[in-house]
């Protein structure tokens, strides 16, 4: 068995930027006050392969998921879990 781990930063800002999930649209980001990551683990045997991630998005869309797997044409779609935290302290309509 095979194993690997990975974390990277996810992080967007650009001033005056809307958070995802605040009702009102002049609350607006000034910074970032702790960055955004995905972590994945990648885990193989002789006969399976899968690879687990985790976004602290608040939501993985049907398009970010296609992304990756065409970015991996050596994985099948059932090999591939994204998954999010749910966070409202990223930024709107990012994922």
């Amino acid at each position: 068995m095979r194993v690997g781990f990975a974390k990277t930063d996810i992080t967007v800002f650009d001033p005056g930027m809307t958070m995802l999930g605040w009702a009102q649209i002049d609350n607006r980001a000034t910074g970032v006050h702790t960055p955004l990551s995905a972590r994945a683990v990648a885990i193989e045997t002789d006969d399976a392969r899968l690879i687990m991630v985790v976004a602290e998005l608040c939501f993985i869309s049907g398009a970010l998921r296609q992304a990756v797997l065409q970015n991996l044409p050596d994985l099948q779609d059932h090999q591939l879990m994204i998954s999010a935290t749910h966070t409202h302290s990223g930024p709107s309509g990012y994922s």
